[in-house]
């Protein structure tokens, strides 16, 4: 993904992720790749959470969110 400017994630049909999987995306990913926008789209609210949770980190780190559709 790191090849990329712009990342669509398509959630359609995923009904949970883990919180590891979320972290290591939406916050590990996103604070060493500043440069790629993340938009997450088609969540259902429990993956929503998850996503969130990896964002209000990354956001007490200082770093924005990416776009959640």
């Amino acid at each position: 993904m790191e090849h990329f400017r712009h990342v669509v994630l398509d959630f359609a049909e995923v009904a949970r992720v883990g919180q590891a999987f979320a972290d290591e995306i939406f916050r590990v990913f996103a604070n060493a790749h500043p440069e790629v926008e993340l938009l997450a789209v088609n969540a259902l609210p429990e993956v929503q959470q998850m996503i969130r949770r990896a964002e209000v980190l990354r956001d007490e780190q200082g770093d924005q969110l990416p776009l959640l559709k």
